[in-house]
């Protein structure tokens, strides 16, 4: 079982313990090939939330990410700005929300944008992981995965490393789900990044904290 995850109870708590947490950590390396890549970047229990009736997720999304790998990793060899791999990721992520609805026809059975996002981010984390895609110039780019793990730690801390004016809700049980649309994405994104700017750490490193750390 993987362990509770720990709420910050302030900015300098957060920092402290991503500081502390970077100091030891290093990115695991394996020698995953496409195939392995994308059948480890996103675990059953992601496509048993998404509960669909005319076909299996973890089909559709194989499919899509099989279609897309060499398309998406070649696209991510140009990068040079944050900029540009934030186009890249969106651009994939719609790609994935139009794929995945073009498989599954009724309404109620499309993917939202959080649950499609987070897999987008999987599949990239996961290729950067292996010793024969990883670039070392996406490190410091790369988005966090949201989900239980990843959003619950910013609870109590939220509106202190958030641009925004209006005041920020995290429930007591936030999913993939709650990131409903790319809107509340960026805002997301950009206040981890924040955060992780002031702890002087790639915000990629916050996700191996939140989410590799309680797995273990």
């Amino acid at each position: 079982m993987p362990e509770k995850p720990y709420i910050f109870n302030s900015v300098t708590d957060a920092i402290e313990k991503l500081i502390a947490y970077d100091f030891q950590f290093q990115i695991p390396f394996n020698d995953f090939g496409k195939t392995d890549i994308i059948a480890k970047s996103v675990r059953s229990n992601i496509f048993r939330a998404l509960s669909i009736n005319e076909k299996k997720p973890s089909l559709i999304y194989r499919a899509w990410a099989n279609k897309s790998f060499e398309s998406l990793f070649y696209e991510l060899e140009t990068v040079t700005t944050s900029a540009q791999y934030d186009d890249i990721l969106y651009f994939y992520s719609q790609q994935f929300i139009e794929y995945w609805a073009e498989n599954v026809g009724s309404k109620p059975d499309r993917i939202g944008y959080g649950p499609a996002i987070k897999m987008v981010n999987l599949l990239i984390k996961t290729m950067q992981e292996s010793s024969a895609y990883q670039q070392n110039k996406l490190y410091k780019f790369m988005h966090i995965p949201f989900d239980y793990f990843t959003l619950l730690p910013l609870k109590n801390i939220i509106n202190d490393i958030s641009n925004e004016t209006f005041k920020i809700t995290i429930p007591k049980n936030p999913s993939m789900a709650y990131i409903t649309n790319k809107e509340l994405y960026v805002i997301f994104t950009n206040s981890l990044f924040n955060l992780c700017k002031k702890a002087k750490i790639k915000p990629i490193i916050y996700d191996y904290w939140a989410w590799n750390n309680t797995h273990k």
